[in-house]
């Protein structure tokens, strides 16, 4: 018996009712250590109780042996005393966060799919299908065609970039200036700060393009979230001029205003 489908391109096994629930790839962009592997571990703690407390909206581990990574990542957030314990390695292409699979006669390095279902009382049940890229992947230097692992951003449903302004060498040596004494602050020994996002994020607009076969003057109609990243280490320069968190949900409902 055979109760499990793979997909007819890379053979790798699919998630659970692959073909009746329908599925949505949500594609997190940035730079190498912007924090994404944070991000998503810190989403997959703390959207289940949000969502169900304020749009009564389940989130649920889709495919628990897929998500087995992103679930170690957010436990050991959860359980970390300190820093150093908390601390996730950098993810980089190749490591355990991808698969080798084959494709066309060769092996590539392909980021693991993280499927989450979200239902809610009377609505059809969607999958949020999201991946963690080292960002190395998405620069201009990895080629789509030998590295294709990054071409999700070009089907997926919502795009997020997180910045990291640390990564900037004019506003870290701002922050310094400042007095801010952060450790992300500080390159390691012999790394040289280079903030190649803004190519990230020109690069991804053009493979995008590219992949859709649009037009020069063509408008991408993907939902697009920048996100300013590591917020502990540059809120409290900012603390009297910042405006107040507001309340993102009205009346069950995201407040879209």
């Amino acid at each position: 018996a055979c109760p499990d489908r793979a997909c007819p391109h890379c053979h790798q096994r699919l998630p659970p009712n692959f073909l009746e629930i329908s599925s949505k790839i949500f594609s997190l962009v940035g730079s190498a250590r912007s924090g994404k592997s944070y991000l998503l571990a810190v989403l997959a703690l703390y959207l289940p109780d949000f969502l169900a407390r304020n749009l009564k909206i389940r989130w649920e581990d889709h495919d628990p042996e897929g998500n087995i990574l992103l679930n170690d990542l957010k436990n050991r957030l959860l359980a970390a005393g300190d820093p150093e314990a908390a601390a996730i390695e950098k993810t980089i292409v190749g490591s355990v966060t991808y698969m080798n699979v084959q494709l066309g006669g060769r092996t590539v390095s392909m980021p693991r799919p993280f499927s989450y279902q979200i239902s809610r009382e009377s609505r059809e049940s969607l999958v949020g299908v999201f991946y963690d890229n080292a960002g190395e992947h998405f620069t201009p230097q990895m080629s789509s065609d030998q590295n294709p692992g990054a071409l999700h951003v070009s089907k997926a449903a919502g795009i997020m970039f997180l910045y990291d302004p640390l990564g900037n060498p004019v506003i870290n040596q701002r922050l310094r200036d400042l007095g801010v004494e952060d450790p992300q602050l500080y390159p390691k020994p012999h790394q040289v700060l280079d903030d190649s996002q803004a190519v990230i994020l020109a690069e991804m607009k053009t493979r995008i393009a590219r992949m859709r076969n649009l037009g020069p003057d063509a408008q991408l109609d993907v939902p697009l979230a920048f996100l300013v990243g590591k917020y502990d280490a540059w809120a409290d320069i900012f603390e009297d001029s910042c405006p107040q968190p507001r309340a993102v949900c009205r009346e069950g409902k995201f407040d879209l205003s």
